[in-house]
């Protein structure tokens, strides 16, 4: 045991050590020819800048191997025969020219070679060769697996090629790494060294077999080298005559790099970098650190050590927390030990603090020193971090193997040590920025010195940096200090910069930047608020003239230095006290020097320093409170004091947006903070301010950090600081001076040194609510993956010799998942998979929730009796349902009742059913893992694989998703995670993976043959990663098998440090490897423990000493001792009757030190072989809550009454009827109120399901009696659901507080099917149902119990809410529709006024088709007709898949299109078109000017571009055509013929114009036919009068009159009218009607006066106005006005308003073919008299007849009577 600790920190050897440091081997058998390459300049920088340790390594690489002896051991003569064939190879390639130009240099006869051509048989085309070595480099550096790392199956021809070479040994005969390991004699064992050109990494061996023996890891990285030429051969011939035949000429090779690109070898872990990582014997993890973690300075290494525990000391337990984080603390000791229980110890030892410094040192030793990881020191150096008193009390009586043993409550706990070694890096980044700082002090103390020399005269004494200066960066104890002190000196010794600069010496282009360069970027800005504190001026020190120019520039530019060259530094020092001395004021919290009271008034002073730049007293008084103020705030103990202060007063103030105001309701997290006013920082909790980031960044929140005011609403920080710096006496000049002093510290706090403090809060706020994130995303995920693999032992009813073949455990579980999705019409999967989760069979299940042909059933009985006969076939002991939804209860109960069947049949065992959670597993289905696994699987196929593998192990079935494409990463596992960084969040959910994967054990031969499953998880056990984890497996493959730990040395190659990290948590099952272990091999039985291999000894003394085993007898072996233990309970009981103190105290006599705790955790692993400590797995088939939270993902616990919920309307519930069949046929209920009412002045409804609508009594009779019957029964309240599936109702009592029984109350009124509404729950909740009974009435929606933050502002609160109420008020209301996704370029999801605001910009003829607030089977075409003019059409949608989708037939008008593309072609391009041709044409006139007008207005813009044309040519008759601003596709034609301009209109449609009616497709046609036809009058009722409305149509536009207000007519009153009506205008009517009705239907229209002549039939316009809703009184006071309004019209004389047409019910007949005809005659009234003509003269005026039969009507009004004519 002596032995293996004095050699456990070597290395292994010489060899080993080039493998570390190159990353590959080399053969020493003979030197690599060197060949002259040219590089580029970039190459040439490099070779200058190595390293000198690896300049010195490499020259005595070389030195090594011109000093290699040629007769090496293993080599003899072939070896020297080598080397000649080398010396002949250098002159080998030599042409004729080099001949004669070496001949005549030296001036010596050489034997030249003659040659000649062979040619070369080659069996492949270069393409061929090419697409070889293409696949053979993608083999070496892919086909090893994504997640084990395996290399591929090799053949026997396969096997590599064995030369001389092979054979070779080393000098000395055995390495270090050959006394690693020691045998039971403690002598080391000793084995053959390697293979000197064998690779350890099976891949890249492999690749020398593809390639040749000269192949090797930088073949493939480096660039520019060499391969043969296969075109042809030469052969020579020397002077003898005879033929030599030379090695063939080589040409540029194709590297990795030039198939591959650089990203795909960073992905696969194949760059440099990567192999080196590889390659050294540290762990993976230490050097994939931001600042690698390394060995301490050797000549200080204690004292460093010393120094950094105390800091780390300090920062763990005297610092404190910015915000509380109690529950964190809480929580560290439950992930460091899940057993973990608050319990009070007595009489333990509580350690000191320089006990606790002391033992993080030795941690810290185990980390820098001897490279062991967190969880190694955790687990196997217990005694330096823990008290063996207190570890011994806390597990006295611990016999549980299946325990963890208890920490001690005083030591350091995994958690305290995971946290020790974060903080490492911490320090580290300390030391690197205070050593650049140093060197930056240091060359400037150099610089300043040098001048004090040369320029005694420009030297000034602040210029000396102070020994205090040095000795404060020197111990700085944070960044914070660093950065405070360097800002410090920037303001003293900025203007030395440029010329320290130009002392540099330069460097070449390309080169680093030097160390003082580095620190600015590793300090960071310092204040930005301060100009040149912002400037990252400490980027400091560069290197070129460039840098010194901006340093000039930045000077230049500088406030302060603008200010000092004007001399305000002198006006400065007139303040009354030097900076120096009012810091000291502060600092003392005491006025020790008291400002000067005898300065004359500032701004008299201020008249001697003004200067061009400060031109006025006030611009210098400006300049000296800012300059003033720069200093104060950049001095580096004013800093300090002020941030001390600060953090004491912070506090915090939110307040909601408006978008918060509406989203953040009760269940939000954010809540009971929505509005907080001056909430201490300290008062912070956990996670909080992180919660209130989140909803900030989501637009929520306004978050905000300042200081608190005091009582009297002042700042009391500014307040306490002023004080030292003013004088309390009230003489005007001292007065005036204590203005400008409040100024200047008043610009450094507020201006200058807050929000730099501010974002010092926040950050640190931020960092501790992150580690609370972190360890809640741990937890979570531990929950998930601590459970042990399922196991259960097979209950059968028959014999037991029946099942024993059929259903053994002896190979493990075998699993059938079952995954679905929750639609019917998607197939169902079940997969068989073994105790490995190698998958065996899989099948289908169509139809396994498709139950519409199957009455009674919730799942297909066909599929589970086609999974029942797949169950039969492949036996598995459990099948694992998916928590796809409630249906997966629903599958499970079906498969258990199909398997409870065929167990009562004796053909089934009793297999369980089990519920697993399926949230991995649908991140499995759609991951780069599960599609390379499975790339033929259907996705849900995919998900069933992984929920077999979850129930297996849940470890491992994690673990494989945490890959190189962090498939893991894309689980929802904690709702604050995406506030932490993919770095973040990946490291958080490593060190997880990493304390579980060491505390359950790794089976290195099952992850080599398993590798999908179990291959990921080996890249978590200490000292490796994925790159190590990689070559791990893959030289473990090549060699067969590991039944060894020893072999991890041997074989492997593990390295000291790496295998004192992994050694203890690689278990090898000895059973298992029965078969493979030949009679030769030892098998050690510790190896399947977790006993340490350092402690191998101690383990087999103390089994020897429990058995009493003799020692002294020779053939004693005490393995078996061992062995027996393992194996004997009896046997393993005398373990605990050794007495460990006694051993413990022999070991610490021979200098081992106290292993107490160790001999402890020895004795108790012996009891059971790697105990798994994972609890089992629990069902959930008994356990309501749990399977409430499988299906939902919630935790039932959360549903409790008063909570809030959004649920959805999904029916109305019924009680079905109380009465008998025969009680409801009788005729004695049929009045009874409580089944048949009828609601006042409405219809008949059914009293018990509150069905409206019956036009009858006896229609509610029958609705209730018919067979079988429609009335549901007595309406009982609404059914709703919530999104997871929970279901429940409202009672009638609990939908509104308007209900009462007495009263009629339909609940339909309230709410909808459909409807998403609020609702609280009320009374307890079911988790087994998953039901729940809630209220939505607005009293209990109000009750508002939610427990609000201490520091709440609810007057904020309510002055926000009442603001966006007058807000929305004052908006205008906006029309909602649906956004659509149809994929055509004009559609966009736009409303009303955002199409207009589009169609603004864009070209006459564009357009845009948008969503339509008419409906969802509605679209919307909006085009721009001109300038400020857009028409806007409906487009129906016909034939729709589903609400979103597009319809296949389109139809505007009666014009079907079959998509949007024929609709632009045939309906909008045609316009276009069109109405670009009437506004080119020359008669054009501009009439709305591109805005919205009148009417009238365009006519007076016409009117007097006409008549003014007239004016010109009197005797020409002057037209012109205009936009109708009004009615889009609608111009003017106007013409002035005479005197009186005539208005016609022009219709635009797709087949050209309308014009009176007549459809002409030309201008050319429309010109001809209006200059013939225009002095003939227009058809009637096309001039549209005012107030008239559009209905677009494809064919001709028809112009209706704008309807009145019209009631709904009653029928049986127009009948009667109809039949009293004489036939001649019964005829007419119907004739008018018809031609009226043809193209618009009209329904409300005012009517005309039908009349028996037919001349009469056209009557004159309605009076111009806006005709006023009918009235509903029927009484004769209307008739009477009505009839006098239309005899004012008549007789020409002023109405105030058109007369409207009595409407109440009875009075007027509302025969929809009479109005409508009406409608159609009515045409605008003339400005001159009626034309003379006959009485059928279109325009004719109303006779005196019509108006006195409106007034008869009056008088004579009967419902039964006639309409008047």
């Amino acid at each position: 045991m002596a032995q293996f600790l004095d050699h456990e920190a070597e290395e292994a050897s010489s060899d080993e050590e080039l493998e570390d440091d190159e990353g590959i081997r080399r053969k020493k058998d003979k030197p690599k020819k060197k060949k002259k390459v040219i590089d580029d300049s970039e190459d040439e920088d490099e070779d200058e800048e190595m390293d000198p340790t690896a300049a010195a390594e490499l020259a005595n690489f070389i030195q090594d191997e011109v000093d290699e002896p040629e007769e090496d051991a293993g080599v003899g003569d072939d070896g020297e025969k080598r080397k000649h064939e080398d010396d002949e190879f250098e002159m080998e390639d030599l042409e004729e020219e080099d001949y004669d130009l070496i001949e005549e240099n030296l001036g010596i006869q050489i034997n030249r070679r003659k040659r000649r051509r062979v040619r070369a048989v080659e069996d492949d085309s270069d393409d061929e060769k090419e697409r070889k070595d293409r696949d053979a480099i993608a083999n070496e550096l892919f086909e090893e697996g994504d997640e084990a790392g395996t290399a591929p199956v090799r053949t026997q021809e396969d096997k590599p090629r064995t030369t001389v070479a092979d054979e070779e040994i080393d000098e000395e005969g055995e390495s270090d790494s050959d006394s690693f390991i020691v045998g039971d004699d403690g002598e080391p064992i000793k084995h053959r060294r390697a293979k000197a050109d064998r690779y350890e990494d099976a891949a890249l061996q492999e690749a020398q077999e593809i390639f040749g023996l000269d192949i090797d890891y930088a073949d493939f990285l480096d660039q520019g080298d060499e391969e043969y030429d296969e075109d042809g051969e030469y052969e020579e011939e020397d002077e003898d005559g005879e033929i030599v035949r030379p090695q063939r000429s080589r040409k540029t090779k194709k590297s990795v790099m030039d198939v591959y690109e650089p990203s795909d070898l960073e992905h696969g872990l194949r760059t440099r970098l990567d192999n080196e990582i590889r390659m050294a014997d540290i762990p993976e993890r230490f050097q994939l650190r931001s600042i690698p973690v390394e060995s301490p300075p050797e000549d200080r290494a204690a004292a460093e050590l010393q120094d950094e525990a105390r800091w780390i000391y300090c920062q763990m337990f005297v610092d404190e927390n910015t915000s509380n984080q109690k529950e964190a603390e809480k929580l560290k000791k439950q992930m460091a030990n899940p057993d973990y229980k608050e319990e009070s110890y007595q009489n333990l030892e509580i350690p000191s603090e320089e006990q606790k410094i002391n033992r993080i040192k030795d941690i810290l030793d185990f980390i820098r020193n001897q490279f062991l990881e967190d969880h190694f020191i955790a687990t196997y150096r217990k005694e330096y971090h823990m008290s063996a008193v207190n570890y011994m009390a806390v597990n006295q009586g611990q016999k549980d193997p299946s325990k963890r043993m208890k920490d001690d409550p005083y030591g350091f706990n995994a958690e305290d040590i995971r946290e020790i070694y974060e903080r490492d890096l911490n320090w580290m980044q300390l030391q690197k920025r205070r050593s650049n700082l140093l060197k930056l002090v240091t060359k400037m103390q150099s610089y300043l010195n040098a001048k004090r020399m040369n320029q005694p005269e420009l030297f000034q004494d602040s210029d000396e940096i102070s020994d205090e200066t040095v000795d404060f960066i020197r111990n700085a104890t944070s960044i914070t200090e660093l950065q405070d002190r360097f800002i410090e000196l920037k303001l003293t010794y900025g203007q030395h910069f440029p010329n320290l600069l130009k002392m540099e010496p330069k460097k070449k282009s390309g080169a680093v930047a030097s160390a003082n360069g580095e620190l600015d970027a590793a300090l960071g800005n310092g204040d930005a608020p301060v100009a040149e504190e912002g400037d990252a001026t400490a980027e400091a020190i560069g290197e070129d003239a460039a840098e010194v120019a901006r340093l000039k520039r930045a000077r230049r530019t500088d406030p302060y230095f603008i200010c000092k060259e004007a001399g305000l530094d002198k006006f400065v020092n007139k303040f009354g006290l030097t900076v120096e001395e009012f810091i000291a004021n502060v600092d003392s919290d005491y006025t020790v020097t008291e400002p000067d009271r005898d300065q004359p008034d500032p701004e008299i002073l201020a008249e001697g320093f003004v200067s061009q730049r400060f031109p006025t007293a006030n611009d210098v008084l400006n300049g000296s409170v800012f300059m003033l103020a720069s200093s104060i705030a950049r001095s580096a103990k004013f800093r300090a004091i002020v941030r001390k202060k600060y953090f004491e007063y912070a506090v915090v103030n939110v307040r909601a947006t408006n978008r918060g105001i509406k989203e953040i309701d009760e269940n939000h997290p954010c809540f009971p903070m929505k509005f907080l006013k001056n909430k201490p920082i300290k008062s912070l909790q956990d996670d909080q301010y992180i919660k209130l980031l989140q909803s900030k960044q989501e637009g929520l929140l306004e978050v905000e950090i300042g200081v608190g005011p005091n009582e009297s609403g002042n700042d009391p920080l500014f307040a306490s600081i002023v004080a030292f710096f003013t004088v309390d006496e009230f003489g005007k000049d001292i007065q005036s001076w204590n203005v400008y002093r409040s100024k200047a510290v008043e610009k450094a706090l507020k201006g200058f040194l807050y929000p730099v403090f501010a974002k010092e809060v926040h950050e640190k706020l931020m960092a501790e609510a992150k580690v609370f994130v972190k360890l809640n995303i741990r937890r979570n995920l531990f929950e998930w993956i601590n459970i042990a693999p399922y196991t259960r032992n097979v209950e059968t009813s028959g014999e037991k010799d029946q099942w024993d073949n059929l259903w053994d455990l002896s190979n493990g579980i075998r699993v059938v998942g079952v995954a679905f999705e929750n639609n019917w019409d998607q197939p169902g999967f079940a997969v068989a998979t073994d105790a490995y989760g190698d998958v065996i069979e899989s099948i289908k299940l169509p139809t396994l929730l498709n139950v519409r042909k199957k009455v009674g059933e919730r799942v297909n009985s066909d599929d589970i009796a086609k999974l029942m006969d797949f169950i039969l076939e492949r036996r598995p002991h459990v099948i694992a349902v998916a928590s796809e939804s409630r249906r997966a209860i629903d599958v499970r109960i079906a498969i258990h009742n199909a398997i409870d069947r065929l167990r009562h049949e004796e053909k089934l065992p009793d297999i369980q059913v089990e519920v697993v959670d399926n949230r991995l597993s649908l991140l499995y289905q759609n991951s780069e893992t599960g599609r390379a696994e499975f790339p033929n699987y259907h996705p849900i196929q995919r998900q069933a694989v992984s929920i077999a593998r979850r129930l297996l192990d849940p470890l491992l079935a994690f673990a494989q998703l945490f890959n190189l494409d962090d498939d893991l990463l894309n689980l929802n596992i904690h709702p604050l995670q995406n506030m932490l960084s993919k770095d973040e969040f990946r490291r958080t959910l490593e060190v997880e993976f990493v304390r579980r994967v060491n505390e359950v054990g790794v089976d290195l031969n099952e992850c080599v043959n398993h590798p999908a499953t179990h291959g990921n998880v080996v890249q978590f056990v200490c000292g490796l990663g994925p790159r190590k984890a990689q070559r791990l497996l893959s030289l473990v493959k090549q060699t067969g098998v590991i039944v060894s730990r020893n072999q991890l040395v041997m074989v492997c190659r593990l390295g000291p440090r790496v295998f004192i990290n992994c050694a203890g948590f690689f278990k090898i099952n000895v059973n298992d490897l029965s078969d493979t272990v030949t009679g030769e091999q030892y098998v050690e039985p510790l190896d399947a423990t977790r006993v340490h291999p350092e402690t191998y000894d101690w383990a087999r003394k103390m089994a020897v000493d429990a058995l009493e085993y003799d020692e002294s007898n020779e053939g004693a072996n005490p393995s078996e001792a061992l062995q027996e233990i393992l194996d004997n309970d009896a046997a393993n009981k005398k373990l605990w009757e050794l007495d460990l103190n006694a051993f413990s105290e022999e070991l610490e006599r021979q200098n081992f030190g106290n292993k107490r705790i160790t001999l402890l955790d020895i004795r108790h692993v012996l009891t059971k072989s790697f105990a798994d400590y994972r609890p089992l797995y629990e069902s959930a088939i008994q356990n309501a809550s749990l399977m409430f939270q499988l299906i939902t993902g919630e935790n039932s616990k959360a549903y409790v009454p008063e909570r809030l919920f959004t649920v959805t309307v999904t029916g109305f519930f019924y009680h079905r009827s109380d009465k008998s069949e025969d009680d409801l046929r009788s005729d004695s209920w049929r009045d009874d109120a409580k089944y048949v009412r009828k609601r006042k002045n409405e219809t008949w409804y059914c009293a018990r399901c509150r069905q409206r609508d019956f036009a009858s009594k006896l229609e509610v009779i029958g609705h209730i009696l018919d067979e079988p019957s429609q009335c549901p029964g007595k309406i009982a309240g609404v059914k709703v659901a919530l999104d997871n599936g929970v279901t429940g109702v409202i009672k009638l009592q609990n939908i509104s507080d308007k209900y009462n029984s007495e009263e009629e109350f339909f609940p339909q009124d309230r709410v909808k099917v459909g409807m998403v509404i609020h609702a609280r729950l009320v009374g307890d909740f079911s988790a087994e149902k998953f039901y729940g009974e809630f209220t939505c009435k607005g009293s209990d929606l109000a009750k508002d119990k939610s427990v609000r933050d201490a520091f709440y502002d609810p007057a904020a609160e309510k002055t926000a809410v009442d603001k966006e109420i007058k807000k929305q008020q004052r908006r205008a209301p906006k029309i909602n529709y649906l956004k659509r996704v149809i994929a055509h370029p004009s559609f966009k999801n736009f409303d009303y006024m955002e199409a207009e605001s589009y169609l603004k910009t864009q070209p006459l003829g564009e357009c845009v088709i948008r969503p339509s607030s008419k409906g969802n089977n509605k679209l919307t075409l909006s085009w721009k007709v001109a300038e400020g003019i857009h028409d806007h059409v409906e487009i129906v949608e016909q034939e729709k898949e589903n609400v979103f989708s597009l319809g296949q037939k389109l139809v505007i008008g009666d014009e079907t299109f079959d998509d949007l593309d024929e609709i632009l072609a045939r309906y909008v391009q045609p316009m276009a078109v069109f109405v670009k041709e009437i506004m080119d044409h020359k008669y054009y006139v501009d009439s709305h000017f591109g805005q919205p007008t009148t009417h009238a207005a365009q006519r007076t813009v016409i009117d007097a571009w006409l008549r003014e044309e007239k004016s010109r040519n009197p005797a020409r008759i002057p037209f012109c055509f205009s936009a109708f601003a009004s009615l889009p596709r609608r111009f003017f034609l106007c013409h002035l013929p005479r005197q009186n301009v005539r208005e016609e209109f022009v219709t635009v449609t797709p087949a050209g114009y309308i014009y009176r009616r007549q459809p002409l497709s030309s201008m050319l046609k429309l010109l001809a036919y209006f200059k013939n036809h225009f002095q003939e009058p227009p058809p009637a009722s096309l001039n549209t009068p005012h107030g008239t409305s559009v209905t677009p149509g494809t064919g001709s536009m028809l112009i209706t009159p704008t309807p009145s207000h019209m009631g709904v007519p009653n029928i049986a009153h127009l009948t009667s009218v109809v039949q009293n009506m004489p036939q001649h205008v019964w005829d007419k009517l119907k004739v008018a009607g018809t031609t009226a009705m043809s193209a618009t239907p009209m329904t409300f229209a005012t009517p005309r006066t039908p009349s028996g002549n037919a001349n009469a039939a056209a009557v004159h316009q309605t009076p111009a106005g806006v005709t006023p809703s009918g009235s509903s009184v029927a009484g004769t006071t209307a008739w009477s006005s009505a009839a006098k309004m239309w005899q004012q019209a008549m007789t020409g004389q002023p109405s105030g308003a058109t007369p409207a047409t009595p409407q109440s019910v009875g009075a007027t007949p509302a025969s929809s073919t009479n109005w409508s005809a009406a409608a159609a005659a009515w045409v605008n009234k003339s400005n001159t008299a009626a034309p003379a003509g006959n009485a059928a003269e279109e325009g004719a005026t109303p006779t005196t007849a019509a108006v006195s039969a409106w007034m008869a009507a009056a008088r004579n009004r009967n419902p039964g009577d006639a309409t008047p004519r």
